[in-house]
């Protein structure tokens, strides 16, 4: 290659999220907004046991709390597109976008 760039990434931790972040439990809506800052997303998901640092649900089980994390990710982003495709339904009726508008949101609802 002519020109070699290096990769930079900047990793933000983000703790906190809890079962119902998706509906504010815990600082859940604060996090979800930091995750939708994000680019990408990598896990890194506590394994150990330790009487030392406490875990919000009582034990450790790193398989429930990926599948906590994964869920509430889910949840935050089936309400973002059920509000994109809301507003997007109220332009169409109202003819705002034309032909395009309508196609993008027949997709959408889809």
């Amino acid at each position: 290659p002519k020109k070699v760039i290096p990769a930079v990434l900047t990793v933000t931790d983000i703790a906190g999220l809890v079962r119902g972040a998706h509906e504010g439990a815990g600082l859940g809506n604060a996090f979800l907004a930091d995750i939708t800052a994000c680019d990408a997303i990598y896990h890194v998901c506590r394994a150990f046991k330790d009487a030392e640092v406490t875990h919000v649900d009582g034990s450790v089980d790193p398989v429930r709390d990926l599948e906590t994390i994964n869920n509430e990710l889910l949840q935050k982003d089936l309400g973002r597109i059920t509000a994109m495709v809301d507003a997007k339904r109220k332009n169409v009726e109202r003819g705002v976008g034309g032909k395009p508008a309508k196609e993008e949101f027949v997709i959408l609802e889809k």
